[in-house]
């Protein structure tokens, strides 16, 4: 039998009225300590399954993960340039690890503390 592994969110995914308007969305949450992504398409071939003990908290929910992997994200930052004044978009591919897999997320969280452990800020 394996040991619990415990995750922190702390944005709430669930909507009490039943709609979910950011399914599709991306919330940087501060206070996560996992990656959180709640479609499969995303996940590249390295996804495998959850140990059964393995789950999230969020907020006052306890939500089994239902597997790992890594997901591919595009960042896109935009700086401003005050020698020609002018902004300028410089985009990124970041690969996240160790990303869990909750199918009923109402939206997906990326860790800030995650970003900041690989220099990502």
């Amino acid at each position: 039998m394996g040991s619990r592994s415990v995750y922190l969110v702390t944005s709430n995914p669930y909507d009490d009225e039943g709609q979910f308007p950011l399914i599709d969305s991306v919330i940087l949450d501060s206070g996560a300590t996992v990656h959180v992504f709640n479609d499969r398409s995303r996940f590249e071939d390295n996804f495998r399954k959850a140990d059964p003990l393995d789950v999230c908290v969020p907020g006052s929910h306890v939500v089994p993960i239902k597997g790992w992997g890594s997901v591919m994200i595009r960042i896109t930052r935009t700086t401003f340039d005050r020698v020609i004044q002018v902004e300028q978009d410089e985009e990124k591919l970041v690969r996240l690890d160790n990303v869990a897999f909750i199918p009923n997320f109402h939206f997906s969280v990326m860790s800030l503390r995650m970003f900041m452990k690989k220099h990502v800020h």
